[in-house]
């Protein structure tokens, strides 16, 4: 599996390209991208149980645990800066 190609278990609670915020990290939106995956040595693969973000508005990539997000819906941010304060950019 490619590192892009992150999927995640129907069963689970976030998919791809849903909206999160994460604890510890106020008022900023994330999108979900798939489920961390680490490689051994033997190039084989294996689940951390922790999900993939990226921030919305910025390239950073992060990996949390499912407990430490909170679903959001579209109109909940700015689709620009990504901040759940900023009115710009919000979709109704």
């Amino acid at each position: 599996m490619a590192a892009d190609e992150f999927q995640l278990d129907p069963a689970h609670a976030f998919q791809p390209g849903d909206y999160v915020k994460v604890r510890g990290y106020r008022g900023v939106a994330f999108t979900v991208l798939g489920l961390e995956v680490m490689y051994d040595d033997n190039g084989d693969e294996s689940l951390t149980g922790r999900v993939r973000v990226r921030m919305v508005g910025d390239s950073r990539v992060f990996n949390e645990w499912p407990d430490e997000l909170t679903r959001l819906e579209r109109s909940q941010f700015c689709s620009d800066c990504g901040q759940t304060g900023c009115g710009h950019g919000r979709e109704e």
